[in-house]
């Protein structure tokens, strides 16, 4: 299990919801998730922070849309909640895109000392 990056309470409104759910959410560095209350145990969903799009909407409102094309609405506490989320959730998305650059780098072919052929650093 990762660490967590930030954590906290927020309502979020899926598209397929119109009234918004109170959940508790954990950042790790790649994945935003969800759980019912800080007590339960059982992830209720996650959404990639790889690609992900984040847009600050009202004072206490903001948007993300992942890699699917699916927008979750979320609302906080507080205008400055909002802003640390908002936060979090960029660098999070610039540090899955980050690594991802990193390891295409360290993975992609590269010209072998013998013509026609390449080697595949793992």
């Amino acid at each position: 299990n990762e660490s967590p990056v930030y954590e906290g309470f927020m309502k979020k409104r899926s598209q397929l919801r119109r009234t918004y759910q109170h959940r508790y959410f954990v950042l790790t560095a790649g994945v935003l998730s969800h759980f019912q209350s800080k007590e339960h145990e059982r992830c209720q969903g996650f959404v990639s922070c790889k690609g992900l799009m984040v847009s600050t909407l009202a004072e206490t409102h903001f948007k993300v849309k992942d890699t699917t094309g699916r927008n979750t609405e979320f609302e906080c506490e507080s205008e400055d909640e909002r802003n640390k989320w908002v936060i979090k959730l960029r660098e999070a998305a610039l540090f899955i895109k980050h690594h991802h650059k990193l390891d295409e780098t360290m993975t992609s072919p590269k010209p072998s000392r013998i013509e026609g052929t390449a080697e595949t650093t793992l």
